[in-house]
């Protein structure tokens, strides 16, 4: 079982210098087509997508999710950990990139993230919680600042000022999506599965 996202940037490789990404195939190596930088484009999209989102989405999920655990008092930390981590970390990762190649610091990014998504779902108490926040925020500011400079990398120079825009509008989407959602799987479900709905992306892969 394989998330799209990272099923399509394991077809990528980075060699030599940070802005030289090439796709390999049969052990060649050649530039990457339009379709490749479409589809790379929205995968890595994607992952933006649902880092931001989970900056918002237990707004409105932190009672519930207090009640449940019975630390009302300090329910906020639940939200502050990841938004703490998610920010602080940003820089870190982009360094790493730099030394150990842009696909590698993604992936590397995208498993903390989705590891520790599952351990808030699985977590029993508030400190429990806050912690797999806090690392969850870590693999999130990876997907978040990685996206910034992949995205110019990859895309020819005509498209570079089209970023902005597609940025901008998964920003926009997460910010309006996250708190709607987070409500509704709430009301409806548990709110474990504010952290596992991100693992409905996943499908087989042959």
């Amino acid at each position: 079982m394989n998330c799209p996202g990272y099923h399509i940037l394991s077809r990528l490789q980075f060699f030599q210098h940070p802005g030289s990404f090439v796709f390999v195939s049969g052990g060649s190596r050649k530039s990457p087509s339009r379709g490749g930088v479409d589809t790379v484009t929205s995968s890595v999209s994607f992952g933006l997508f649902l880092s931001l989102m989970d900056t918002t989405i237990v707004a409105t999920a932190l009672y519930t999710i207090g009640a449940d655990l019975k630390s009302l008092g300090s329910i906020n930390w639940v939200a502050l950990a990841y938004t703490l981590s998610y920010l602080g970390c940003a820089v870190i990762f982009a360094r790493i990139a730099d030394i150990y190649g842009r696909r590698n610091a993604y992936i590397a990014a995208f498993l903390i993230f989705f590891a520790f998504s599952l351990g808030c779902g699985f977590s029993t108490s508030l400190t429990q919680l806050i912690a797999c926040r806090t690392l969850q925020g870590v693999g999130g500011s990876g997907l978040y600042s990685l996206t910034f400079v992949i995205l110019p990398e990859i895309s020819p120079p005509k498209m570079v000022q089209a970023i902005g825009a597609i940025a901008g509008a998964v920003v926009a989407m997460a910010g309006v999506l996250g708190p709607v959602l987070g409500g509704v799987i709430t009301h409806y479900t548990t709110w474990k599965w504010i952290f596992w709905i991100k693992y409905t992306f996943f499908q087989p892969v042959s």
